[in-house]
């Protein structure tokens, strides 16, 4: 198995594994992967790849942040999750006007077991354009993700992480001085405007 399959399969399999869970198995198939940057968590972008010899329909994406991955699980998969609920809202009510986080999603986020907040912590509001969440407990989410910790996390975990993000967490402790670039997940609709949500949630499209 190359390292470029060992890597995506992961990210492709937990995707699958809470869109069974979560979604019924109603999301469509996305593209899922990795980005640098300081800016946010994750990012969805709706319609931006297209199956060449297929041509039926464009298909969705999800990056996830190198630093996300490489923290705490439960927050890598409460990630994902958020962006795929962005999925849902796109395929099911025609996504969100600007990259606003609707009441609509807000009320699908709960449904699957995350409280959208501003904060990420409890009283945040749970509309806007940036938008956090944390994980409800004895919601879906916590059910779903409690049932692979205690039988096959490691299948789930990205096997290789960026030496970029290690450095700058180690950078960040103070312990070393590197010199660090980050870049924004921004590409264009075919009108030439920017077409992406980014979420850290710092949800946006313009």
């Amino acid at each position: 198995m190359t390292a470029t399959t060992e890597q995506f399969k992961v990210l492709g399999d937990l995707f699958a594994y809470y869109n069974k869970k979560l979604f019924r198995g109603m999301l469509p198939p996305v593209l899922v992967g990795l980005v640098h940057s300081n800016k946010f968590e994750g990012a969805f972008i709706p319609n931006s790849w297209l199956k060449w010899k297929d041509r039926l329909r464009p298909v969705h994406q999800i990056v996830l942040n190198v630093f996300t991955i490489g923290r705490d699980a439960k927050r890598f998969h409460s990630c994902l999750v958020h962006e795929m609920v962005h999925v849902y809202v796109q395929e099911f009510y025609g996504g969100a006007s600007n990259g606003y986080h609707c009441k609509r999603f807000a009320a699908v986020m709960r449904y699957v077991g995350l409280q959208a907040s501003d904060t990420g912590k409890h009283g945040g509001k749970e509309t806007g354009y940036r938008m956090s969440d944390y994980v409800i407990e004895g919601g879906a989410f916590e059910k779903a993700f409690n049932v692979i910790t205690a039988k096959e996390i490691a299948k789930y975990s990205v096997p290789y992480h960026s030496l970029h993000a290690l450095f700058a967490e180690y950078t960040a402790s103070g312990n070393i001085e590197v010199s660090t670039t980050t870049e924004k997940v921004e590409p264009k609709s075919r009108s030439g405007k920017r077409a992406v949500y980014r979420c850290g949630c710092g949800n946006k499209q313009g």
